[in-house]
């Protein structure tokens, strides 16, 4: 293999034999995940129709499972790298993103829930005012809800707005912000937005 594009797939032809032909020959096997690893970045793994073992069934040597470890890692930090939305992730960079994509969801979440209740407590005081039994304490209930909602959107936003300033590549961060767009904000210029942008990015990553 001399790093030429064209080589692939015939490279790829001969490896898939060699498996359907040895499926157990665990060198083989390993060989041909290195490949699909460090040359094809491909983590699916070679598989053969006549035997199908899993890593734990094949008895590796010690040498032999260094080997696993190591396309195991590299598979972690691709799979790292397309969340993130970067060709190289740090412990740190991985760190930030996902702690502040656990945040911007849980407000996220906890927007859709305070519109929710918003809308119960509207509907509690409009079958109230047909029966005459308005109650003070539901038109508190409502502004409460309506200022938790304004704080909650308020903190969501921010918090997605830092996310894209530092990973604006990341397919999953703009479709999430997407859908945060469309169901918090109402505003489908935005929708459309960053949901062009994640199908960009999503084509680039093919």
């Amino acid at each position: 293999f001399k790093r030429r594009e064209e080589d692939k797939p015939f490279l790829s032809y001969v490896l898939r034999r060699a498996i359907e032909e040895h499926p157990d020959q665990n060198n083989i096997y390993l060989f041909s995940r290195m490949m699909q690893a460090f040359v094809f970045n491909d983590h699916s793994g070679p598989e053969s129709d006549q035997q199908k073992l899993s890593d734990s069934e094949r008895g590796f040597r010690l040498d032999q499972r260094y080997i696993v470890y190591a396309i195991d890692r590299k598979k972690s930090q691709d799979e790292a790298r397309k969340g993130v939305g970067r060709d190289t992730v740090s412990a740190i960079n991985l760190m930030e993103f996902n702690s502040g994509m656990m945040r911007a969801r849980r407000d996220h979440l906890l927007c859709i829930q305070a519109r929710r209740k918003f809308w119960h407590d509207v509907k509690k005081m409009m079958r109230h005012a047909k029966k005459g039994q308005l109650q003070d304490d539901l038109f508190t209930r409502i502004i409460e809800s309506l200022d938790n909602m304004h704080n909650l959107e308020n903190a969501a936003r921010n918090e997605y707005h830092r996310l894209l300033a530092n990973f604006k590549t990341s397919a999953s961060l703009n479709r999430t912000y997407a859908d945060f767009a469309d169901l918090i904000l109402n505003d489908e210029v935005q929708k459309f937005k960053y949901l062009r942008a994640a199908s960009a990015i999503d084509g680039e990553d093919q």
